[in-house]
């Protein structure tokens, strides 16, 4: 008598696990055609399209702007870093 309520309670969790399982994947593709939905708005909605434009050309315009910042910053590095013999006055001529 004591192997029956261990059959039992084996069953049990095969078929909690099957209904788990069974569960999961409904959820993965409710998931997936949600997503597909989604896509499928964004790409109808000329809205959306200008939106997405807008975004990517305030990307580029911050890429942009990084980069002449950095240039500056290059320049005016290099200018601190000259030397003060190099200056930008021509050298003296001395005749013997």
């Amino acid at each position: 008598m004591t192997g029956l309520p261990q059959q039992t309670s084996t069953v049990d969790m095969g078929r909690m696990e099957e209904a788990l399982a069974r569960q999961l994947a409904q959820h993965k593709v409710s998931d997936e055609r949600r997503k597909r939905e989604i896509e499928k708005l964004c790409g109808e909605s000329d809205e959306l399209k200008e939106l997405q434009a807008k975004i990517k050309a305030a990307y580029l315009n911050k890429e942009r702007s990084q980069q002449m910042t950095e240039k500056q910053y290059r320049v005016q590095s290099e200018i601190v870093s000259l030397p003060s013999n190099q200056s930008k006055k021509p050298p003296c001529l001395t005749f013997a």
